[in-house]
């Protein structure tokens, strides 16, 4: 994905149910500045404006592990300051292969396609609220552990935070998903491959790895890659690589500890 987890505009798909907005006119252009306006409140660090560009209820829930009390806007703002130190100068705008697409109305109601990249696509379903379009699929703005891939990065400071966003993931709060499964292959050869496979998942499990990567059935579809086989592919050094100097926007790990980092591998090694 590219820079800031952020997630030129095309024909638009005719899709099953209500009324696909033509090409010109001005709900579509409205509908497609609605889905792109969060990433562009994000860009300039503006707090007021990204919580305004979300439904209330959705706005509420945003900024995940907030305060009590907070309201979105100050949430917001607290981790923007609290990660501006460990990220990159933002691009002036959206990348331009970034695309909304399969845009559909009917009514106060309406679906869309933002299209990032090659790294994939997030659906969406956006509302009228008093004259305005606001995205109300279910988004989460948190801080994690760690430094982007920049120089200086080799001397990311433990404390060292970033900023992730993600559209569509689970509202904050809401019940943990369970750890990843073992694998077949790793019950039966249990011992120490087991041991590491269960050590593994969990510093995978509290690094938040989940938020942009999937494994089977478990984790968000992006806008990192599916990790499911990502062992068969890639080798334990490979592997290590990725994780210490990663691409943009997925922050680098090398802050974690000697005995969690090689733990974190060695399960990413056992993913076949």
């Amino acid at each position: 994905m590219s820079r800031w987890h952020l997630l030129a505009l095309p024909t638009v798909a005719v899709v099953a149910m209500g009324t696909t907005v033509a090409g010109g006119s001005v709900i579509r252009e409205e509908l497609t500045r609605a889905v792109r306006a969060p990433y562009e409140a994000l860009l300039s660090r503006n707090a007021d404006a990204l919580c305004a560009d979300f439904t209330p209820a959705v706005a509420a829930d945003l900024v995940a592990d907030a305060p009590a009390g907070s309201t979105c806007a100050s949430a917001a703002a607290e981790a923007f300051a609290l990660t501006a130190a460990y990220e990159p100068p933002p691009p002036a705008s959206l990348p331009a292969d970034w695309t909304v697409t399969r845009i559909v109305q009917q009514g106060d109601a309406a679906t869309a396609v933002l299209v990032y990249g090659r790294n994939g696509s997030v659906p969406l379903v956006l509302q009228d609220i008093e004259g305005k379009w606001l995205i109300g699929t279910r988004a989460r703005l948190a801080t994690v552990e760690g430094c982007r891939d920049t120089a200086g990065a080799a001397d990311c400071p433990p404390a060292a935070r970033v900023l992730l966003f993600i559209l569509g993931s689970p509202k904050p709060g809401a019940q943990r998903p369970p750890l990843v499964p073992v694998p077949v292959a790793v019950k039966r050869a249990g011992g120490r491959e087991l041991s590491d496979f269960e050590h593994g998942r969990l510093v995978f499990a509290q690094s938040g790895c989940e938020a942009c990567h999937r494994i089977g059935d478990q984790g968000n579809s992006g806008p990192g890659p599916a990790l499911t086989h990502i062992g068969a592919r890639l080798s334990e050094w490979q592997l290590e690589h990725a994780v210490i100097n990663p691409r943009q926007p997925m922050p680098s790990f090398r802050h974690l500890p000697a005995a969690k980092l090689k733990a974190l591998v060695e399960f990413l090694s056992l993913l076949r």
